[in-house]
């Protein structure tokens, strides 16, 4: 069927919607499974259900599909089906996307768009709440990225009688940064970063920040890295994409009252809720070409913005290029391509939000961003002892006992507003290798965030480090957390969630080399701290840690105190480890215990974690 040709009088951003929509349909087509039969598109977004968190693929911007609930039940009516761990949180989702959760994502849309009755794994949107899609590491923006944009904002309010801009000079390559070619006149990309707590969801308010009158907008494609990258190449860009979805880049033009050192890019971009993000995020197999989307934004209802992505200055593959020269991208993190003409602070008179607007941004096949204008919240009045400070100690099956009950003494001491408890996936008893049974205190939904977190070690840190419910938590959690720390083995499973990529961190010293491949700088200390991470070598030395760590957190009067209380006064009768006299035998006698018998049945404990499997040299099973 041949391609229709634009109507005559439409605008750009029609022209643009009709060409998506047409590409769109072929692009499906060529990616059915069976012949006849067409792809199932969809979107990926995160939502929570009665106050749970819940990771769903997007139907139809409709229906949602709870991801997990779906696949258990579609694996129990295809026994044939290999056994595959759904990720708790969309970073998890992104990173393993490509080791066979892809398939799995387009076979769930394809026999759930079909299915009769709908099944209770599917829920209407409008039921659910919405988050933001992904809660991004790095969160990077482009200034000035579309040509149109750039002649506005250099000319400002009343762009029709000012005069034309004098030429800029002739732009030179950035060495390391940015290779120019001998024809290319366009300007070096620039990037600024977005805070994360800027981030809101769709449907969330943009509160005016006290004081601040001049707020505007931008209505912006953005990029989501689905690989780790740095130094990438313009030509392989493409495969770090996961998907795209919106940004509104909302701006404060108020400035800061001085001129110092130029522009403030903080005062600028940076308040709290100045990049509502969302609402979904639409995979890259489902975007054929993403410099061919019409792009619109309307204030309360008037139109603004009206334009196409065909109009950036650097595209998609070049901008994540740049970004990836100067640090290092993870699957997540967002790049916002920058922003059309029409923004309020170019127009003749200027035009700004404010309370009581409906701020609509628009991209023609990525979504509707929308969210109410408000002003600021009222301060929240002052608790006399301040917020309780959870510390949360994860517990899992077949943790060593004494690795969570020495650090689990000494912090349960700490004074208000210090709170110690044990979390876990569920409160159901858990064994440890005691033979004892602990139950946890809290669910990890019930403690989402976090003052400080602390993982064991043990045998069951191995099938730990390949839990989706463990290692989402620690993504998610972690992050916004003001400490976190391991104890024993627990830096494998810290480290397998990536967080201790490049750091120095310490374990049991027979597993140096597991830490070492998962990407953390083994160090040979009792106990380590590396920034926020502070991670145990064994078991007295986690009480070690926990009492440094009291110290840090009161005093040391406090920290002595405790350390009294439960009369911990190490004196080992060999003393300390003569480490010229451990060779290989004790090595290999050592790895004989639980967690080395474990790491022999890795195949199958970490089955749905083949990147863990490939660093730790390890083969999946047949």
């Amino acid at each position: 069927m041949a391609a229709q040709p634009p109507k005559a009088g439409m605008t750009e951003s029609e022209e643009a919607k009709m060409r998506v929509t047409a590409a769109a349909a072929v692009v499906l087509v060529l990616l059915a499974p069976g012949a006849g039969r067409a792809e199932t598109a969809f979107k990926l977004g995160t939502f929570a259900r009665d106050g749970r968190p819940l990771l769903g693929l997007v139907l139809e911007d409709r229906r949602v599909v709870d991801i997990a609930a779906a696949n258990g039940a579609l694996q129990r009516r295809h026994p044939d089906w290999k056994a595959l761990a759904m990720p708790s949180d969309m970073t998890a989702l992104i990173e393993h996307y490509e080791d066979g959760l892809r398939e799995r994502l387009h076979a769930i849309a394809g026999e759930t768009a079909v299915a009769t009755p709908r099944p209770g794994y599917v829920h209407d949107l409008k039921a659910l709440k919405v988050r933001p899609p992904v809660r991004p590491e790095t969160m990077l923006n482009a200034a000035v990225n579309y040509t149109e944009h750039e002649v506005e904002m250099r000319r400002g309010p009343g762009a029709a009688a000012s005069p034309a801009a004098p030429p800029a000079p002739t732009p030179q390559s950035a060495p390391g940064l940015w290779q120019r070619r001998p024809d290319d006149t366009r300007h070096t990309p620039y990037l600024f970063l977005k805070p994360r707590t800027a981030v809101i969801a769709d449907g969330e308010a943009i509160r005016i920040p006290p004081g601040r009158e001049r707020i505007d907008w931008e209505c912006e494609l953005a990029v989501v890295v689905g690989r780790k990258g740095h130094h990438v190449p313009v030509e392989r860009a493409r495969e770090h994409v996961f998907g795209y979805t919106l940004e509104h880049d909302v701006s404060d033009r108020g400035g800061r009252g001085d001129a110092r050192h130029g522009s403030d890019w903080l005062v600028g971009k940076g308040h709290d809720t100045f990049a509502p993000l969302g609402p979904f995020i639409v995979p890259k197999e489902f975007v054929p070409d993403p410099h061919r989307l019409g792009i619109r934004f309307t204030l309360s209802g008037t139109r603004m913005q009206d334009s196409t992505t065909a109009h950036m200055t650097h595209t998609v593959d070049e901008m994540l290029h740049y970004a990836s020269n100067i640090l290092t991208l993870r699957p997540g993190d967002v790049i916002s391509t920058g922003s059309p003409a029409g923004v309020g602070s170019a127009r003749n008179p200027p035009i700004f939000m404010k309370p009581g607007d409906v701020a609509v941004c628009t991209i023609d096949g990525i979504g509707t961003l929308t969210n109410p204008v408000a002003a600021a919240a009222p301060l929240a009045a002052a608790e006399p002892e301040g917020p309780e400070k959870v510390i949360a100690l994860v517990l899992f099956p077949d943790l060593t006992l004494l690795d969570l009950v020495g650090p689990l003494q000494v912090l349960k001491g700490l004074p208000a507003p210090y709170r110690t408890v044990v979390v876990g996936e569920r409160k159901e008893p858990m064994a440890t290798d005691a033979g004892v049974a602990v139950t946890p205190e809290r669910t990890f939904a019930e403690v989402p965030r976090p003052f400080a977190i602390v993982v064991p070690g043990g045998p069951g840190s191995v099938a730990a480090m390949g839990s989706d419910a463990v290692q989402g938590y620690l993504r998610s959690a972690a992050p916004e957390a003001e400490v976190v720390g391991s104890v024993c083995t627990g830096a494998l499973v810290l480290a397998a969630s990536g967080l201790l990529e490049g750091r120095r961190a310490t374990t049991h010293w027979a597993y140096a080399g597991e830490l070492e491949k998962l990407g953390g700088r083994y160090v040979r200390e009792r106990w380590v701290e590396d920034g926020k991470f502070i991670t145990a070598g064994g078991v007295s030395a986690g009480i070690d840690m926990a009492l440094a760590l009291a110290e840090r957190l009161t005093d040391a009067a406090t920290a002595r105190r405790i350390q009294l209380g439960i009369e911990y006064d190490p004196h080992p009768p060999l003393g300390g480890i003569d480490w010229s006299r451990v060779g290989e035998a004790e090595l290999a006698r050592q790895r004989l215990g639980g967690t080395g018998q474990r790491l022999k049945d890795a195949a199958r404990l970490l089955a749905g974690r083949p990147d863990l499997l490939r660093r730790l040299g390890l083969n999946p099973e047949p």
